[in-house]
């Protein structure tokens, strides 16, 4: 079910909340994942690069589940979507 998966994946201010607050926490990059964007992070880290499709396959995850568990990691700055043919590409981001 798809009902309540409404949150943005593009929103800056998300980002910088979510970098502070984990800051102050004490904690830094995947340390705050849950077992499943650890997943989807070691997936896309591994190949370089993967769709959206390859990942849903691979984890077994629907595409709701998969917009769920994606937007934690792109608002740690953890992952990055690029396009390239209309594809878009779960990347890890260069440093």
């Amino acid at each position: 079910m798809d009902i309540g998966f409404s949150s943005r994946e593009c929103d800056p201010w998300a980002t910088y909340v979510d970098k502070r607050t984990k800051e102050a926490a004490g904690q830094t990059g995947a340390e705050s994942l849950n077992d499943v964007q650890k997943r989807i992070y070691e997936l896309v880290k591994k190949n370089g690069r993967a769709t959206r499709t390859e990942v849903m396959k691979s984890l077994r995850l629907s595409s709701a589940e998969l917009k769920a568990q994606l937007t934690p990691l792109m608002h740690a700055d953890l992952i990055k979507e690029r396009g390239e043919g209309g594809t878009m590409y779960p990347t890890i981001p260069k440093s």
